[in-house]
């Protein structure tokens, strides 16, 4: 009985939209380069009482990609992009989010120090010194 290969179905191509949850794009690129299975054989080909046969396809570059999301690399890659896109225009300002956080004894009286020596709220000091870490987190290389 010889079986003939059906072509591959097509591959969903489609431009990762920026979403503001770095989350959602992992997923995204995930579902991106997730291998696809394709069945071997038509219907017409098989037996009632016949399984359809299933292929995954695997390429050297696919297992690569899969082992780079496994290792986290592509996942660190989309935080770092998600981490360099521009603040959108009044962003810094608001709207606000209260988080409670703890802080050494230290960096808090560091912090009170800052705060009067700039003229800033704490707050305000705290915005700008967490942009400029997300500034050279993203401009690092692994």
């Amino acid at each position: 009985m010889e079986e003939t290969t059906s072509p591959p179905p097509p591959r969903k191509t489609r431009s990762l939209t920026l979403s503001p949850d770095p989350v959602s794009r992992m997923r995204e690129l995930h579902d991106l380069d997730t291998p696809t299975v394709q069945t071997v054989g038509t219907p017409a080909t098989q037996t009632p009482n016949e399984k359809p046969l299933t292929t995954v396809e695997t390429s050297n570059a696919e297992i690569k990609k899969v082992s780079n999301i496994a290792s986290g690399q592509e996942i660190k890659k989309a935080l770092r992009d998600a981490l360099k896109a521009p603040y959108p225009e009044g962003s810094i300002k608001g709207p606000l989010t209260t988080v409670t956080t703890r802080l050494p004894a230290e960096i808090c009286q560091r912090l009170d120090w800052a705060s009067s020596i700039t003229s800033q709220k704490k707050q305000e000091v705290i915005t700008e010194a967490l942009r400029l870490y997300f500034e050279r987190l993203a401009n690092e290389e692994d």
